[in-house]
């Protein structure tokens, strides 16, 4: 069974990416971190380092709104959302929360950049990213002219997940972001000196699950027009061709194994899969193309004795193009020439990254292949 943890963002607008996952691993653990709203309160003997405040309430980093989606992936036993309260009880946690507090404050520009203006101290000019502003904005309020921006929040919220991430694959799990902010971070991870002697590479020969993800995004970029229903029952109709893509990337990762860590490929997964898979997929696109389109020229040449066509019935048309079943249904091509075109095809597929081109199918309606 193909596990991950997943801790990345969890909002009404990040449906897709665990729509995603979902369509390769059989458990997904959804790591759910809360974050209490406190006020301060005024007091003589309390410092910067040690302020007094009063909790005024808890934010859940897993929003309702997301858990009320995921229900069928819930109900299906694929995934679990598991509350992260107890990790105080784990001896790394500190060293963790520390580390993921010095690299929050060393690359804070990786969520924010704030400028102060040379003419006025107290005015500043801040730059926040896409994913950092929606984060703020489901949690804390929007960006309206005249409304107030909780910085500390935001740091808040990623040293949070990535205190989480740490504190998971340093405890040997595979684990599963598909925050660009947090991946951003988890790069420094890799570089940083402070913690050269703590980070742990993953055991085993599981494929790094920020890899998976990339290279599934390769062909679902239209998957939130599909409910979670028919996500799944296209990931059970393509079971063989499923494992075949499994099969590909342990491959594929054990041939990057020379230049790369665990890590590294799990962390810059994204340029690792636009660079060394994508040609790959994109050259067996074409090869299904090729043998799509010259089959019909090849055989209008001239009409072929009526005693060898094919009835329009039986398996063997199965994901055959529309075109040539209609080509063979009149008589323009031989039951051979259709035999050969088949062996091909099923050649083809047999290729591991057919998965990819099944779901492109699938979710991009595109046809011919």
């Amino acid at each position: 069974m193909l596990k991950t943890k997943y801790i990345s963002n969890c909002t009404k607008l990040d449906i897709d990416e665990i729509k995603i996952a979902s369509l390769y691993f059989d458990q997904i653990d959804i790591i759910n971190n809360s974050l209490f709203k406190t006020e301060r309160l005024l007091d003589e003997e309390q410092t910067e380092e040690y302020p007094i405040v009063r909790i005024k309430g808890k934010i859940s980093l897993v929003t309702d709104e997301y858990n009320k989606h995921i229900e069928v992936l819930i109900r299906e036993n694929i995934v679990s959302v598991v509350s992260e309260h107890n990790k105080n009880k784990d001896v790394l946690l500190s060293k963790v929360d520390e580390i993921a507090k010095n690299l929050i404050a060393s690359y804070q520009e990786f969520i924010f950049k704030v400028t102060k203006m040379e003419s006025n101290e107290n005015i500043v000019d801040i730059d926040i990213p896409e994913e950092a502003r929606r984060i703020h904005e489901e949690f804390v309020g929007s960006f309206a002219v005249g409304s107030e921006i909780n910085l500390k929040f935001i740091k808040l919220y990623y040293g949070s997940l990535l205190s989480s991430f740490l504190l998971h694959i340093s405890n040997g799990y595979q684990c599963l972001t598909s925050s660009k902010i947090l991946n951003d971070f988890l790069q420094m991870y890799l570089k940083d000196e402070e913690i050269l002697n703590f980070k742990k590479e993953a055991q085993g020969n599981e494929v790094a699950p920020c890899l998976i993800f990339n290279a599934l995004k390769l062909a679902v970029p239209n998957i939130s027009y599909f409910p979670f229903e028919e996500v799944l029952e296209t990931r059970e109709r393509a079971k063989s061709e499923l494992l075949a893509f499994r099969n590909e990337l342990e491959t594929f990762q054990f041939n990057l194994k020379e230049n790369y860590s665990y890590n590294e490929i799990n962390f810059r997964s994204s340029e690792i899969v636009k660079y060394k898979l994508e040609p790959s997929l994109r050259d067996l696109q074409r090869k299904i193309s090729d043998i799509n389109y010259s089959l019909p020229s090849t055989l209008l040449d001239k009409f072929k004795d009526p005693s060898t066509y094919i009835p329009l019935i039986g398996t063997i048309l199965v994901g055959i193009p529309q075109y040539i079943s209609a080509m063979l249904s009149v008589g323009l091509i031989s039951a051979s020439s259709l035999l050969d075109y088949v062996q091909k095809r099923r050649e083809i597929s047999r290729n591991g990254l057919y998965y990819l081109i099944s779901l492109d199918n699938k979710f991009n309606k595109k046809n011919g292949a």
